[in-house]
């Protein structure tokens, strides 16, 4: 009998929608002795904002927390409750492991909140070491003032500016990662499975990250089973965004030609109608490919894409994202002015000319050269959300995040993990497959050291013995998925020393790219 969330996993937390305000009023009603009265309007307003999360089980609310990001980047607690069934089965502590992971990609510090001395709720709060910070004589009972004060990241983590001046400023963009699941469903299921088994009870540093809040899957490619796989968890909330590949990377590779590709994608998009973006057909260029035979390719991508747009049910096409590929500006500006009426309804768009590698061409690079074509395409975007394809290590993502690009996708941290190699933020890939010949390898006395110096901790690389050799194949890429769900958290305290250190390739890169600095003046 195939696994579905709902037999692993069945509490989802995730932000209230517009339905579920009724259900956490209700909720509330019932427990007015410890919450007091609590608006309606004040839960809607709450829902609008995405200060309102949900603990859900079969469609029903069974536990929400209202909260508030203020100006200064910090969370007031409001309200924070459980259905008298469902307590201590840790439902509250994954409500507020969420809230952390949310303030800290806000930026903030801490979360405050103020409690009456008589509930119960102090010894919780107690518990997940909030700390008492002060005593307040309330309007009917005196109130006990709580904060948690978020684990700050390692000292190694702190603002250097350089004698050059050169790149010190954070990203202005903390990109979001899309997790790609195009994947086959035995696969999907025991990520899913191993995920919820391990980090749920684990002590997160800067609260619980949600691999899957953001998924990339190809409709053509994926199997049947995957596909429903991951409707499901969109339909139960734990899956926030969905964007539907075109399956240009398999192009790429070589397995499916653009035009099988573009008959299939066209009939499954008129059937396949839940996603949140879908990718345009395109037909990357490869390195290999001479300057003739990419720019065909590049034209064929640009008729492809603007013919296939308006085939479209019009719901559709405002939610697709055109792809951009360009070998130099002039190609940059040819997408754009063919592009520019499809962006006007989507704001977002797509970028996946990078040098390729591999037998297959299945790799993608980042270089000095494709920096500084993103730093000239940013400015001319007039808003448009700037997503980059198949990127896979975290210095690369770095990179990018630097000029301006604001989601990406990647499957290099399973093809990596499969392989014997393993991510820490700021550095590239490292074996630890002691068969391995020819690479950067960690050793068992190195693990700790580079894990104190990135800031980084998982349940999957508590240990040496759980990554190594071919027993640790699945907490490898457990490992790699966290840290690439965790790297918009890390990159607002860019570490030069680290990125140097590690990935000097990386670091060169951005200098010789001489990509200025977001934020500057």
């Amino acid at each position: 009998m195939p696994v579905t969330p709902n037999e692993i996993q069945p509490v989802t937390i995730r932000y209230a929608r517009e339905t579920d305000v009724a259900g956490a009023k209700d909720l509330a009603d019932r427990h007015r002795v410890e919450l007091g009265f609590v608006r309606t309007s004040v839960l809607h307003e709450a829902q609008q904002k995405k200060w309102l999360l949900v603990a859900v089980r079969d469609e029903q609310i069974i536990g929400f927390a209202n909260f508030r990001i203020r100006q200064d980047k910090n969370a007031t607690l409001y309200d924070i409750v459980i259905d008298e069934p469902y307590r201590k089965q840790k439902i509250g502590k994954r409500l507020v492991q969420r809230l952390t992971w949310l303030v800290n990609i806000a930026g903030g510090e801490h979360i405050r909140l103020k409690c009456p001395q008589s509930l119960p709720a102090n010894a919780f709060y107690k518990k997940l070491q909030f700390t008492r910070t002060d005593t307040e004589i309330g309007k009917k009972r005196p109130l006990n003032v709580w904060h948690y004060f978020l684990k700050p990241l390692p000292r190694r983590f702190e603002f250097h500016e350089n004698n050059g001046g050169f790149l010190h400023s954070p990203p202005e963009h903390s990109p979001h990662f899309f997790a790609s699941a195009t994947i086959a469903p035995g696969e999907i299921r025991k990520i899913y499975e191993l995920w919820h088994t391990h980090a749920h009870d684990f002590e997160w540093p800067r609260g619980t990250p949600n691999p899957f809040q953001r998924l990339l899957i190809s409709p053509v490619l994926a199997s049947p089973s995957t596909l429903a796989f991951v409707r499901e968890l969109k339909r139960s909330g734990e899956t926030e965004e969905v964007m539907f590949d075109s399956g240009g990377f398999f192009v790429q590779k070589g397995d499916i030609t653009y035009n099988e590709l573009y008959s299939k994608l066209r009939e499954i998009y008129h059937i396949e109608d839940w996603a949140d973006i879908y990718i345009l057909p395109d037909n990357p260029p490869l390195s290999k490919d001479s300057m003739s035979d990419a720019e065909d390719k590049i034209r064929q991508t640009v008729d492809g894409i603007v013919s296939f747009a308006y085939q479209l049910p019009v719901e559709i096409r405002k939610n697709v994202m055109p792809v951009i590929h360009a070998k130099q500006a002039a190609h940059l500006e040819y997408c754009l002015q063919n592009y520019e009426p499809l962006m006007a309804d989507s704001h977002r768009i797509g970028f996946g000319s990078f040098p390729t590698m591999g037998a297959t061409n299945s790799i993608n690079r980042v270089n000095a050269d494709v920096l500084r074509l993103l730093d000239d395409l940013v400015p001319r975007l007039n808003g448009s959300r700037l997503h980059s394809f198949g990127i896979s290590t975290p210095p690369a993502v770095f990179c990018l995040a630097k000029v301006g690009v604001e989601t990406f996708d990647s499957n290099g941290w399973m093809r990596s993990g499969g392989y014997g190699k393993i991510f820490f933020p700021f550095t590239f890939g490292r074996m630890v497959d002691c068969k391995a010949r020819g690479y950067v390898r960690v050793h068992s006395d190195e693990l700790e050291p580079i894990k104190l110096d990135t800031g980084h901790r998982c349940p999957f690389c508590e240990s040496f013995n759980d990554i190594s050799d071919g027993s640790g194949r699945w907490h490898r890429i457990m490992h790699n998925l966290t840290v690439m769900t965790e790297l918009e958290v890390y990159h607002r305290k860019p570490q030069w020393e680290i990125l140097k250190e590690h990935s000097g390739n990386y670091y060169r890169m951005l200098k010789a790219a001489s990509v200025p600095v977001f934020g500057e003046k």
